[in-house]
């Protein structure tokens, strides 16, 4: 009688660390791709700003501007520190 509750009061305290155990394993498996997503959302934003910013410029000065300065973009890299790139066509320059 005695081993039996032995036995269950065993296997019942077990149930906290591996619940622990299991708990701690989700979360650091589910923060990288919670991360990722997070760091693509900044970067579409920051990519939607640079578009705004191009459109005003062209707006208010009627002509495209030469580089991404000049567009007084605010944040010249994603979020991954890579810079963004501003390519246009010539044909649609003033010059």
């Amino acid at each position: 009688m005695i081993v039996h509750k032995e036995r269950f009061y065993l296997s019942r305290n077990s149930y906290s660390p591996c619940f622990a155990g299991a708990s701690y394993r989700f979360g650091r498996s589910s923060y990288g791709p919670l991360a990722k997503r997070i760091k693509i959302n900044e970067t579409w934003k920051t990519s939607d700003a640079e578009v705004e910013a191009v459109i005003s410029h062209s707006a208010g000065s009627r002509c495209l501007p030469g580089n991404l300065t000049s567009a007084n973009v605010r944040k010249l890299n994603d979020a991954w520190n890579k810079p963004l790139i501003y390519i246009f066509a010539p044909e649609l320059s003033i010059g």
